[in-house]
């Protein structure tokens, strides 16, 4: 007896180049629950695992090692025609999009990430079924022409000044909504750190990239900032290449340095440490504005993520540190005259957070379906 396949009203399409797409995908399937009504796919990893496989190794190398080469690729997709996109792996995608809109007969498209409106226009040419698409940008300010060039209903930005961005750029103000980054709705049941906390011990919280020799000229510039601070290092995936480093940091500081792995627990950390480093990620840096803690980059990929570290400075609450040197005066500036500054920031983030942003792209989403 075949099966039945199973019916999704909402078709989530994300894609695995950089943890944003995903994290909003993840935060918007929390925020609608049941198969019934929302499902997460990716058809790029569907179509084709093995290309698409490589192509996230080269997207994290490049981003990582050679973030200028990468640079170049992403202004070119700037001037790409996608609608007229001919390579077999692109038509793979677009099939298995197709298809699995069909099967599920969903109604409509949340994207996640560029290339899949464009995809969506041919299914509806073909098909003769009008499928509503709603995308999800996952940067800010610095976006892609790509993004808003697409065939789509209604556009999700992260802040006023990207909506007045793509309005400038030709789209009407009446489909480019100011809801936030749809991050996790757990940053709605927790309380971060108020603006008046005690900044003894100053908590840092440390989200490394892979390369060695930055991530311990950091942690030590972190440490040697100021006697207060104390470090939390979130080693992720990259606990192979990083362990032993860590615990020769923590051997030297005892009782100020501890580690962790994998770790489920991002909110929470977010909201109980007094300031982030980490890369200019836009998850990242969204969950760092909804966990009001202040957030100083270490590491930003020249292009998408120059938007976010644009907002962190435009909204007062975080600042690009580029060497030791400026990451411990970045620290010192945080912890002079009773931190006010740090509590400045603090305040400032409160007032652009936008921690229930899953839930009102949502509920409109819910809203406007045929």
């Amino acid at each position: 007896m075949k099966n039945t396949p199973h019916k999704t009203r909402i078709l989530i399409a994300t894609a695995g180049f950089g943890e944003g797409h995903n994290s909003a995908a993840n935060g918007l399937k929390y925020a609608l629950g049941a198969d019934e009504v929302a499902q997460i796919v990716d058809p790029c990893e569907i179509a084709a695992p093995r290309i698409n496989e490589r192509l996230k190794v080269a997207y994290r190398r490049l981003s990582t090692h050679n973030p200028y080469i990468w640079k170049s690729i992403y202004n070119a997709c700037d001037k790409r025609d996608f609608t007229k996109e001919r390579l077999p792996v692109m038509r793979k995608i677009r099939a298995t999009l197709g298809n699995l809109i069909e099967e599920k007969e969903a109604e409509a498209l949340l994207s996640t990430y560029f290339i899949y409106p464009y995809f969506l226009e041919r299914y509806v040419k073909r098909k003769g079924r009008q499928v509503p698409v709603f995308t999800v940008l996952t940067d800010s300010i610095e976006i892609n022409a790509a993004w808003f060039k697409a065939p789509c209903d209604h556009w999700f930005v992260t802040d006023q000044f990207t909506r007045q961005k793509l309005i400038r750029f030709g789209l009407s103000p009446g489909v480019v909504h100011e809801f936030g980054f749809p991050i996790h709705p757990k940053f709605t049941e927790l309380t971060p750190l108020s603006a008046d906390a005690e900044i003894e011990p100053f908590k840092v919280l440390f989200f490394p990239t892979t390369r060695r020799p930055d991530v311990k000229k950091t942690a030590l510039a972190t440490l040697r900032a100021d006697a207060r601070t104390h470090l939390t290092i979130v080693l992720g995936k990259n606990v192979k290449q990083l362990y032993k480093l860590a615990t020769e940091l923590k051997n030297e500081y005892p009782d100020r340095v501890k580690f962790l792995g994998w770790t489920q627990h991002v909110p929470e950390l977010l909201t109980s440490h007094h300031i982030v480093i980490g890369k200019a990620g836009g998850a990242t840096v969204h969950e760092a504005i909804a966990a009001n803690c202040p957030m100083l980059v270490h590491h930003m990929v020249p292009g998408q993520e120059e938007g976010n570290l644009a907002l962190l400075r435009a909204s007062q609450c975080g600042e690009y540190v580029g060497s030791p040197s400026e990451l411990g005066s970045a620290i010192q500036d945080l912890l002079s005259h009773n931190g006010s500054l740090w509590r400045l920031q603090k305040e400032n983030m409160l007032r652009i957070a936008k921690p229930n942003a899953a839930k009102t792209i949502s509920d409109f989403v819910l809203e406007h379906l045929p």
